[in-house]
Protein backbone atom coordinates (compact mmCIF):
# COMPACT_ATOMS: atom_id res chain seq x y z
CA UNK A 1 0.00 0.00 0.00
CA UNK A 2 1.57 3.29 -1.05
CA UNK A 3 1.65 6.13 1.41
CA UNK A 4 2.69 9.74 1.27
CA UNK A 5 1.34 12.95 -0.15
CA UNK A 6 -1.64 12.51 -2.46
CA UNK A 7 0.17 14.23 -5.33
CA UNK A 8 3.03 11.74 -4.98
CA UNK A 9 0.99 8.53 -4.85
CA UNK A 10 -1.82 9.49 -7.27
CA UNK A 11 0.08 8.46 -10.45
CA UNK A 12 0.69 5.02 -8.98
CA UNK A 13 -2.95 4.64 -7.91
CA UNK A 14 -4.18 5.65 -11.38
CA UNK A 15 -1.80 3.14 -12.96
CA UNK A 16 -3.12 0.37 -10.71
CA UNK A 17 -6.75 1.30 -11.38
CA UNK A 18 -6.15 1.12 -15.14
CA UNK A 19 -4.35 -2.18 -14.76
CA UNK A 20 -7.23 -3.67 -12.75
CA UNK A 21 -9.80 -2.45 -15.27
CA UNK A 22 -7.85 -4.10 -18.08
CA UNK A 23 -7.72 -7.41 -16.20
CA UNK A 24 -11.44 -7.27 -15.46
CA UNK A 25 -12.17 -6.81 -19.16
CA UNK A 26 -10.00 -9.78 -20.06
CA UNK A 27 -11.72 -11.93 -17.45
CA UNK A 28 -15.20 -11.10 -18.76
CA UNK A 29 -14.05 -11.89 -22.32
CA UNK A 30 -12.70 -15.29 -21.22
CA UNK A 31 -15.91 -16.03 -19.32
CA UNK A 32 -18.03 -15.30 -22.38
CA UNK A 33 -15.82 -17.62 -24.45
CA UNK A 34 -16.20 -20.39 -21.86
CA UNK A 35 -19.97 -20.02 -21.95
CA UNK A 36 -19.88 -20.55 -25.73
CA UNK A 37 -18.12 -23.93 -25.45
CA UNK A 38 -20.40 -26.69 -26.72
CA UNK A 39 -19.60 -29.05 -23.83
CA UNK A 40 -17.47 -29.17 -20.69
CA UNK A 41 -13.87 -30.33 -21.01
CA UNK A 42 -13.38 -34.12 -20.77
CA UNK A 43 -11.08 -33.85 -17.76
CA UNK A 44 -13.54 -31.79 -15.72
CA UNK A 45 -13.02 -32.35 -12.02
CA UNK A 46 -9.47 -33.69 -12.39
CA UNK A 47 -6.30 -31.69 -11.95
Amino acid sequence: MPYGAVRDVMPYLIYRAEENTSEAGQTSRELSLLKKEPYPPKNQGRL
